[in-house]
């Protein structure tokens, strides 16, 4: 199964590979809210031209994959560290009171 974007011409592929282009740079800057609907909009795109499972929209569904995962990340602290740099209170406060009870 062939990509339909020769077909189509540039402007529409240019419009989701510029799509693309501008999430890849959000994410590298850590503005994950515009970077997964950067990529939202690209895969959107790609998928109106080439088809939902056409390996030109593999690239665009793992980045947006990992936007979100940073956006959730950054928001709820679950899977990881906080990622804003603020150290957790909670866990030196414990450390203190073991070290205490063992003297």
């Amino acid at each position: 199964m062939a990509c339909l974007l020769a077909p189509l011409g540039r402007a529409a592929s240019a419009a989701a590979f510029d799509r693309f282009s501008r999430g890849k740079r959000h994410l590298l800057v850590g503005d994950f809210k515009s970077a997964v609907a950067a990529f939202e909009e690209a895969t959107e795109s790609l998928v109106e031209l080439c088809g939902e499972q056409a390996p030109e929209c593999g690239d665009a569904y793992c980045r947006c994959g990992r936007a979100l995962l940073e956006l959730a990340r950054k928001e709820a602290g679950v899977l990881g560290p906080d990622l804003d740099g603020a150290s957790s209170q909670e866990g030196s406060t414990g450390e203190e009171e073991d070290e205490e009870e063992e003297s």
